[in-house]
């Protein structure tokens, strides 16, 4: 696969509708200290499932690089990350399908690079 199609940064780093539908589940007196606790847990666990897929990747365990997209596809997507949860949903595919594919390499360093981009626009939300 294309360099540039594995590395689209077309793709929003942020579903702003999800992510207000998101802020909007908090109790109404709390709904900022709600949203406030899932950024922490965020900014948190992502740097950790990065490292740790960084290790599977290098290993070529394509279980456990499937079981980690998979949790990071659905932290970044708890929060309207949409680019980082398509690169993890992208991920989590190639893992299971069990053939890593030099992709696998390309879609690790796009979720590398989108995180910090993610986190600061997170940031501006909160």
């Amino acid at each position: 696969m294309k360099q540039s199609l594995v590395l689209d940064t077309s793709l929003p780093l942020l579903d702003i509708p999800r992510l207000r539908s998101i802020r909007a589940l908090g109790e109404p007196d709390d709904a900022d200290g709600f949203f406030k606790g899932l950024l922490t847990i965020f900014f948190e666990r992502a740097p950790a499932l990065l490292a740790d897929l960084e290790q599977a990747v290098a290993a070529r365990d394509a279980h456990r690089v499937e079981k980690l997209a998979h949790a990071l596809k659905g932290s970044a997507g708890n929060l309207g990350a949409a680019r980082m949860m398509h690169f993890a949903e992208r991920l989590e595919a190639i893992g299971r399908s069990k053939h890593l594919t030099d992709e696998v390499g390309l879609l690790l360093e796009a979720l590398k690079l989108a995180y910090p981009e993610t986190r600061g626009e997170l940031l501006k939300h909160q």
